[in-house]
């Protein structure tokens, strides 16, 4: 816990990669029954329910409190070094499902636009990742949900001559996917292919 300049900056010495800033003059919102304390930023399970099309990622950070909610007046700053591109999400303590992130109006990360009250947003300068929140929550990675390709038309072998073969595939067994290309797909014989997972990107048909 630093401070000198009026803000307050939560941090731990477990883990240097994660710092929280609360600037001066911000008020605490506190619900009935929190305990008073603030937690520093702490390495969180990967437990929870993802946005549609996601899925944790490995890094996931607890701070705040582990059974309420905590509000500030103004938007308070938190710094990821360790993560510095993708999608982010977030949970709120004592729920199981993580909720996607926008990103932040404008294109100055060291002045981030914050969003409306009680929201959040986040940041990124290809280095690390600044979320700007008016609250504290649990925060992860959100990446996509590559499908898995369970089976492929061997048909699709005859169409070329040479083995082996490179096909593209838009194939999405999950609903949640369904519109996105897969490929590089081998095909090792006129029979028998190997799915390689590789999202490329959404396609106009499927």
């Amino acid at each position: 816990l630093t401070g000198g300049t009026g803000a307050i900056v939560l941090g731990s010495s477990d883990l240097s990669t994660v710092t929280a800033t609360i600037p001066a003059n911000t008020t605490l919102l506190a619900p009935t029954g929190w305990t008073g304390q603030i937690q520093p930023p702490i390495k969180a399970a990967a437990t929870g329910t993802p946005p549609s099309g996601f899925k944790i990622g490995d890094l996931v950070f607890s701070m705040g409190s582990t059974i309420k909610p905590l509000l500030f007046n103004q938007p308070v700053v938190i710094v990821f070094k360790d993560i510095k591109t993708g999608d982010m999400m977030f949970k709120e303590p004592g729920m199981s499902d993580f909720v996607k992130m926008e990103k932040c109006a404008g294109t100055d990360y060291n002045n981030p636009t914050p969003p409306a009250f009680p929201g959040e947003c986040f940041a990124q300068n290809g280095s690390e990742t600044k979320v700007v929140s008016y609250h504290f929550s649990d925060f992860a990675q959100a990446l996509p949900q590559v499908p898995v390709i369970e089976s492929i038309d061997p048909g699709i072998c005859t169409k070329n001559a040479q083995i082996p073969f490179e096909v593209e595939l838009t194939l999405a067994q999950s609903p949640n996917m369904k519109g996105y290309l897969i490929g590089r797909t081998i095909c090792e014989s006129m029979t028998s292919c190997s799915g390689q997972e590789k999202l490329i990107g959404p396609v106009d048909n499927v």
